[in-house]
């Protein structure tokens, strides 16, 4: 991510929008990391979790090792996109909690797994946050060939001109 045209390093970041005339007031929280990367838990509403390996085949089960939160739950959702393509509510305790996902053809190449935990207010059973949240990203191999796509676009285009091109795939 670029700010004024230099790369944010890894972290947390607060944004606050002022409207001048009015002297309303937002912000808003962002974490920023490299996907491919492990996100360290420096941050208190980031909730690390751990996956078997980083790639999986289409039709093995992905193995998911979520956090010990006493009494607490996980929304676990698989994505893609902009489509959620699976989701499950899962019971935490006060060991990690074992986690398996069927992988499907449809996560190729690549999907998004999300987990969203949350706790009963006034809990009293540790000083984590009552949400928090984890991301990471899972390679799918789906043993077909990749894509080899062939375009007509123009080399050089120009702005406020309108251009018709086609997309086909080399193999057919």
């Amino acid at each position: 991510l670029y700010w004024n045209g230099k790369k944010l390093d890894d972290g947390a970041y607060l944004i606050t929008f002022k409207d001048t005339r009015s002297g309303h007031r937002s912000m808003v929280y962002f974490t920023v990391f490299d996907s491919n990367s492990k996100v360290t838990g420096t941050q208190p509403y980031i909730v690390e979790f751990e996956t078997g390996k980083e790639s999986y085949k289409i039709g093995e089960n992905i193995e998911l090792m979520l956090p010990a939160i006493k009494d607490g739950k996980a929304l676990v959702s698989v994505e893609r996109g902009s489509r959620v393509l699976e989701q499950k509510w899962v019971n935490l305790s006060d060991s990690k909690t074992k986690l398996e996902l069927s992988s499907k053809d449809s996560w190729a190449p690549n999907i998004y797994i999300n987990v969203t935990v949350v706790q009963k207010y006034m809990q009293k059973n540790n000083d984590l946050p009552l949400r928090m949240y984890g991301v990471k990203y899972i390679r799918m191999d789906a043993n077909k060939l990749p894509l080899t796509p062939v375009s007509n676009i123009p080399v050089n285009l120009e702005s406020n001109k309108t251009y018709t091109f086609n997309i086909t795939e080399k193999s057919g």
